[in-house]
């Protein structure tokens, strides 16, 4: 098959003839990929690799394009407005090298076929034809949001909102990093993640966030500048590049300007209010030697982007590249104590602040270093935010709770072990199970367990999961306590919504409860609460004597601090059980 050009500026093909002058239709095989070079609503060119334009559909040639008709023999540059130029080329490089690219346009002209389109760049190999083609397919906004065919994408683009995807994305990544190294020019990475997305899209279903999604790429990728590249990267996630020629702080502000844009439309909606993103931003090559370095400090600033508040937009730095080695210090530590199985739970004493008798037991993890050293949790704290290293944390702590349980059980111990549940539980759906698995294959009651839980567990990803998780323990007879109450978000409505047994009212009220007066008028408004709601109530932190004497006054039922012991590991629990632990 020959491609040519030769005919006039004025002629108009149609794709429905075999061929126009000397130009034809590509092959079978490629109409059969794009099959939109015949359907109702699509502009396609086919260009040489050049850029010339050398077949086009008859809406190709019906003025959608801003500048003008880009015919059979043009450049295809040539119908863009001078403005716009360097973009196209730019799309054209990354088409040519990645294989894909795609942008956004505001098109209006005078035969009224204004409005938003977007623009689908692909190599396009023709079996009957020598060298390399590059096929444009423009759609109208109402076909990219779904409105039309069904019919389907380029290889590399996003169904849903007409972007590339990840593997198209790294390919460009490691082409601009290519290309920046012998320009010494220097761009911006941002990693983009939608807030709360799960909860909203439990709140107002999947269509409407699909809605909101495409919606926002859209928005984006209308702001883009000379050089951006936009990819859609995951579910609620995208990956943006811009160019940071005129330095950090202005490539900052670009993109912070960009997703303010992509984000008010959507945030004036009443459904969608809230709707928010947060950014992390990452600079080549001042932060990162290569691409997988620069997504990597990229993920970290989004992470501080995410911990400072929604919508925030973080630009890597030196103190964070201190925070991710001591993460992987963490992980490694944390590994290594799962495979020398060097994780062990100490227990910490539960007192009736009346008698001085111990009536129940919190398991603490401790780990234990090569050396013999014991460690707090804290030292490797990064593990619980790492689902696979966290699972099996949970895991080897349950079974060996349960072990030491058992043990005492079958000496005639009754007593109640707390179990902490981290958000990271949650995020698996099975944890409840497993948990009651554990439990009935040691042949033990259900009422020698309770699973406390931080409020922050009903907030981060899972939340959705929480109710119907601690419903199934409760319903199975495991007891659930709230801890570090009056800390977090709703503490109220929390009680009301989820059945709880206890709250343990957090150290940081208990502390300053014999010195200061709001402490002491807040924690007297938990005990009374907690004594209408007929829910048991702890006291965490409980230091001197002078403490638990003003918190058994107060009502406060159970007590928990150094006043009354350390955690101690288990072998140690049968003589801390015979002792009296009230001071005289």
């Amino acid at each position: 098959m020959e491609l040519s050009w030769t005919r006039s500026a004025d002629t108009v093909p149609d794709p429905h003839a075999e061929t126009v002058d000397r130009v034809q239709l590509p092959d079978m095989a490629a109409r059969e990929r794009f099959p939109e070079m015949a359907a109702p609503g699509y502009s396609v060119h086919i260009l040489d690799i050049l850029g010339n334009v050398v077949w086009a559909n008859a809406r190709a040639d019906d003025a959608f394009l801003p500048g003008g008709i880009a015919t059979v023999g043009w450049k295809w540059e040539r119908a863009w407005p001078a403005t716009r130029r360097l973009a196209v080329r730019d799309a054209l490089d990354r088409a040519r090298s990645c294989g894909t690219a795609q942008f956004a346009f505001e098109a209006s002209n005078e035969q009224g076929r204004g409005g938003l389109w977007t623009v689908n760049l692909s190599r396009l190999p023709l079996s009957a034809a020598p060298g390399d083609y590059l096929i444009v397919i423009a759609r109208p906004a109402e076909i990219t949001s779904g409105g039309s065919a069904g019919l389907p994408r380029p290889p590399g683009i996003d169904a849903l909102t007409g972007l590339p995807t990840t593997g198209c994305f790294n390919r460009e990544l490691a082409r601009r990093i290519a290309e920046r190294r012998q320009n010494r020019t220097r761009f911006a990475l941002a990693i983009i993640d939608i807030d709360g997305f799960k909860r909203l899209n439990h709140r107002i279903g999947s269509e409407p966030c699909d809605v909101m999604l495409t919606a926002f790429a859209s928005g984006v990728a209308q702001q883009g500048h000379e050089g951006f590249y936009l990819a859609r990267t995951g579910g609620d996630e995208f990956s943006l590049v811009v160019d940071a020629s005129d330095g950090a702080a202005a490539a900052q502000e670009r993109v912070a300007t960009m997703i303010q844009r992509g984000v008010s439309p959507i945030s004036g909606l009443d459904q969608t209010s809230d709707f928010s993103a947060s950014v992390g931003i990452s600079m080549f090559p001042g932060d990162a030697r290569d691409a997988q370095e620069l997504t990597r400090f990229a993920h970290t600033a989004l992470r501080a982007a995410k911990a400072e508040a929604r919508g925030s937009c973080v630009r890597f730095d030196g103190s964070m590249r201190q925070e991710l080695q001591r993460q992987s210090s963490m992980l490694e530590m944390a590994r290594l104590a799962i495979a020398g199985d060097r994780l062990q739970p100490y227990y910490q004493p539960k007192v009736d602040l009346r008698s001085g008798v111990v009536v129940g037991l919190e398991a603490l993890l401790r780990w234990k270093s090569t050396d013999g050293v014991v460690h707090f949790p804290g030292s490797i704290a990064a593990a619980f935010d790492e689902p696979e290293i966290a699972r099996s944390i949970s895991d080897l702590m349950l079974r060996k709770v349960v072990a030491d349980v058992s043990a005492w059980h079958r000496a005639g111990s009754a007593l109640p072990v707390a179990i902490n549940a981290s958000p990271a539980d949650f995020r698996d759906t099975g944890f409840a199970e497993r948990l009651l698995q554990q439990v009935d294959r040691a042949g033990l009651p259900t009422r020698l367990f309770e699973l406390e839980v931080t409020e922050g567990v009903f907030l981060g990803a899972g939340a959705s999961d929480v109710g119907t998780a601690l419903r199934r323990l409760s319903a199975a007879g495991i007891r659930i306590a709230l801890d570090d109450f009056g800390t977090g978000y709703a503490s109220l409505s929390h009680l009301k919504q989820h059945p709880v047994d206890a709250i343990k009212i957090d150290r940081s009220f208990v502390s300053n409860v014999a010195t200061d007066a709001e402490d002491r008028a807040i924690v007297g408004a938990m005990v009374s609460l907690s004594h209408n709601l007929a829910i048991e109530v702890v006291a965490e932190g409980i230091e001197t004597a002078g403490q638990a004497a003003l918190l058994r006054e107060m009502g406060c039922q159970i007590g928990q601090g150094y006043l009354f012991g350390r955690a101690v590991p288990g072998f140690e629990v049968p003589t801390l059980l015979r002792r009296h632990l009230i001071p005289a």
